[in-house]
């Protein structure tokens, strides 16, 4: 299995709820979602990083660029010569310093895609057990998730 390609994914959606701090109100988020695509398979991962440096230095453009100029043409140059493994990948980010939520998008996007080549869910490939939970309507729900899907633009 070797990569095909990395896509990164700009999004910004409203909040339920504004998110308010003693110096911001906020009432959307944006997050960088990167996939990662082989042999039919797609990947996900999500950059928490937020729009402003107030909690972390990391940023939303400062993951974008990490990503787009860095992680991804680092994975990407050797992809096609390299079985897809969890410690290739890591082995191609080992040189940047910090950026952890960039390095961790990019990250659970393999995690993600390698659950899928086995088959199992990704709780159960880092070792947790299944949950069951009850809806009370999944029509809800999809209403609730409807939004997000749009919100999905590649770039």
């Amino acid at each position: 299995m070797h990569i095909e390609r990395i896509e990164l994914h700009a999004i910004t959606l409203p909040l339920v709820t504004p998110f308010e701090t003693s110096f911001s109100r906020d009432l959307t988020t944006s997050r960088v979602l990167v996939s990662v695509h082989t042999d039919g398979l797609t990947g996900w991962g999500e950059c928490t990083a937020g729009e402003y440096p107030w909690y972390s230095y990391e940023t939303v453009e400062t993951a974008w660029h990490l990503l787009r100029d860095v992680l991804v043409p680092a994975v990407l140059h050797q992809a096609n010569h390299t079985p897809l493994t969890l410690d290739f990948v890591l082995s191609r980010m080992q040189g940047v310093r910090g950026h952890p939520m960039a390095r961790a998008a990019l990250e659970h996007a393999v995690w993600d895609m390698l659950a899928q080549a086995q088959g199992i869910s990704l709780a159960n490939m880092l070792g947790g057990t299944a949950m069951r939970w009850r809806l009370a309507s999944v029509s809800a729900l999809s209403q609730i998730l409807r939004p997000c899907w749009h919100a999905l633009k590649p770039m």
